[in-house]
């Protein structure tokens, strides 16, 4: 039978040969360099081939051309400080990827609960469990209760950072080689126009949140506006202070010493779609998305095994499929989440923050929470993997023109 295949595929190749000269080059798209035939032809079977043409960046994002860096490479060594909080030194590659241009907003978030409101509006638990917590501004020795009380309606809801996520190697790619987000050496501006004026929303020292009155710093106690400091050379903003970033990441205090060199990351659980198995119809849940389970083999099965059901968990080398509450790769012995606090739930958060001194704003640096934890210091912002060709621009670089 497999004889038949090879021969009618030889076939049909034989064919090729005597239309592929007919051919012009930009029609290589549209046929197919096999058999000839046309793509996206309806009176000739109607095979469709996509044609993926990378669009403008969305509204927000920034397009962040990847490539290889020193993940790690602008850690300080500061005397007494723990280790475990900056990242182990080195080379890795990151894919190009989408970024925000600044951390999500409160208008942001009112704006989505707003959408739940008018799309869900019987649904009064899925938009109760989307309020922010204002809780986290109560604080035993400190008399914040304004911030309770008129959270939504107090005017840093407007354009202050607030409570999706990139990666830390994103995060870290985006400052690659500067002990600061921004160019030079110090927290100040080093420019004539501006000099001396602080360059991110940060603790100066043990009681000093943003100096003295009437001539204040970073002019902000708590959150400051978004876009009120200057950009990096990326274009994106506040990537130190203001507040402190989720990443995706889980933690682990070696994670980088084991983890990929292209795209390192931990935290990855693979879910399928979940089918109805008398219909194989997609179940739905009731806001109309398609359910997902915990996927449970690292190859494609036989159709034997498929059918029978026979689908044993494989292990492989490079991801894990569920959560491990030992850290994936890490030994038997050491027994995250029993004889610790870390376990799958940490998640990194980096940046520095209103809350935190200078030493945080360091990119190289990063400490960890629960995820379902929520503090007054902690936003985020949202990247995408960017699809197609990793170089962004190509003007007035050396190109292969047709092959050569």
């Amino acid at each position: 039978m497999k004889k038949t295949y090879l021969y009618s595929f030889a076939f049909l190749l034989v064919i090729a040969s005597f239309t592929s000269c007919k051919l012009k080059k930009n029609d290589s798209q549209s046929v197919s360099n096999k058999t000839g035939y046309a793509y996206n032809d309806k009176s000739n079977g109607g095979f469709e081939v996509a044609k993926y043409r990378r669009g403008p960046a969305g509204t927000g994002l920034v397009e962040i051309e990847g490539g290889q860096f020193i993940m790690g490479g602008s850690a300080v060594d500061i005397p007494g400080q723990d280790m475990s909080n900056l990242n182990y030194k080195r080379e890795v590659t990151v894919s190009s990827f989408y970024m925000d241009e600044t951390e999500v907003s409160n208008t942001n978030w009112l704006e989505y609960l707003n959408w739940i409101k008018r799309s869900y509006p019987t649904d009064a638990q899925y938009y109760y469990e989307e309020l922010p917590d204002t809780l986290v501004w109560r604080r035993p020795l400190s008399f914040n209760e304004p911030y309770v009380n008129n959270y939504l309606r107090h005017p840093a809801y407007q354009s202050y950072a607030a409570l999706g996520l990139i990666g830390n190697t994103q995060y870290e790619n985006v400052n690659e080689k500067k002990i600061y987000p921004w160019n030079g050496l110090g927290i100040t501006s080093a420019k004539k126009s501006t000099r001396g004026m602080i360059l991110a929303n940060f603790k100066r020292a043990k009681g000093d949140y943003m100096g003295v009155g009437g001539s204040l710093n970073d002019k902000a106690a708590f959150t400051s506006e978004v876009k009120h400091y200057p950009a990096n050379d990326f274009g994106l903003y506040d990537m130190a202070g203001n507040v402190n970033e989720w990443v995706s990441d889980v933690y682990r205090a070696a994670t980088y010493e084991q983890a990929d060199a292209l795209n390192p990351y931990r935290g990855n659980q693979y879910q399928n779609k979940d089918r109805d198995p008398a219909n194989a119809k997609l179940k739905m849940d009731k806001y109309g998305k398609p359910q997902m389970v915990t996927a449970n083999s690292a190859k494609k099965q036989t159709w034997e095994e498929l059918q029978a059901g026979k689908a044993a968990a494989v292990a492989t080398g490079s991801a894990a499929f569920t959560a491990d509450q030992r850290g994936f790769r890490d030994p038997q012995s050491n027994l995250y989440g029993v004889t610790t606090l870390v376990n799958d739930k940490s998640r990194v958060y980096k940046g520095g923050s209103w809350d935190d001194q200078a030493q945080w704003l360091n990119p190289a640096t990063r400490r960890h929470l629960q995820e379902d934890d929520s503090t007054a210091d902690i936003g985020f912002r949202c990247a995408m993997t960017m699809l197609g060709k990793a170089e962004i621009r190509s003007s007035g670089k050396p190109q292969f023109k047709n092959g050569r």
